[in-house]
């Protein structure tokens, strides 16, 4: 019996953020239309980030493969590392700026043949963390047909990402549809989930708001998922980035063009839900 509220103590302290150190967080989404030119993707991205700076964000996420879409079916995809010299305007103006940025990219992987889809946190003092894809895309629908497994490999682990003092559970698009990677991460102790995407209209016109509102409403957590807009390998992509609250309401939404959408994160206002509705506490399996 003490053992089991211990337990549960530990599980409240460490969801209402025992240790914060930022009450409030301006983010960005940066909802792009990423083509096949990393150099273009970047130069936009800068202006995006310099345009959500001017406006007072802290943070500015960008979506799913920002820095490089496949425009045709079975192109292939660049092998880059966050040590590639064309992604250093990058470092440079989160050092300048001050800002926490969040990234997509085809990363370097062992196959020959095949990249990691991979998104990463740049921090402004030039750190980083990374998170490689766990659940690839797969759909066979009357208008669209995707295998992500024919460009990517999957990932090897989930990430928890500690950011300043918030810790923030990292994922990709399709992984949006596996609750149990979120429930790993609000066990964790996870104050934002980051879902940068490249959903599709097809799927997102049904199902991209009530899948980003669920996870949000299910882990008390904010939801911050950046979307792509525009056409990827020959399918067209949903827009409407979402910022989703712990209660989940929309705090900012993006449209079907490309935009930079902001909102306030308030974290004291997060730890209120979570002790006044201790669900992530009572948590129980069978």
């Amino acid at each position: 019996m003490v053992n089991k509220v211990f337990c549960n103590l530990s599980i409240i302290l460490a969801t209402i953020g025992y240790r914060q150190i930022m009450k409030h967080l301006n983010i960005a989404l940066a909802q792009i239309n990423a083509k096949d030119s990393i150099e273009d993707n970047i130069d936009k991205s800068l202006q995006m980030i310099n345009e959500a700076t001017k406006k007072g964000a802290n943070w500015v996420m960008f979506p799913e493969l920002s820095l490089f879409r496949a425009q045709k079916k079975k192109q292939p995809y660049p092998k880059l590392t966050l040590q590639d010299p064309l992604l250093q305007p990058l470092f440079k103006i989160a050092k300048q700026t001050n800002t926490t940025l969040l990234i997509g990219f085809p990363e370097q992987s062992p196959d020959p043949k095949k990249v990691y889809n991979t998104s990463a946190f740049i921090l402004p003092d030039g750190s980083t963390v990374i998170y490689q894809k766990k659940h690839l895309f797969s759909v066979n629908l009357p208008t669209i047909k995707i295998d992500e497994s024919q460009s990517f490999i999957k990932g090897k682990k989930p990430v928890v990402a500690d950011i300043a003092g918030i810790s923030v559970g990292m994922s990709i698009c399709y992984d949006i549809r596996f609750p149990e990677l979120y429930r790993l991460y609000s066990q964790k102790g996870a104050k934002i989930l980051a879902i940068p995407s490249s959903f599709t209209t097809a799927t997102g016109q049904h199902h991209w708001h009530t899948l980003c509102k669920a996870r949000a409403i299910e882990n008390l957590a904010f939801v911050c998922a950046p979307n792509q807009v525009g056409f990827g390998a020959e399918v067209p992509t949903y827009g409407h980035s979402l910022i989703v609250s712990p209660w989940g309401d929309i705090l900012a939404e993006g449209s079907d063009k490309e935009d930079v959408i902001m909102a306030t994160l308030d974290f004291d206002k997060q730890n209120e839900v979570r002790m006044s509705l201790p669900s992530l506490a009572h948590r129980e399996l069978f």
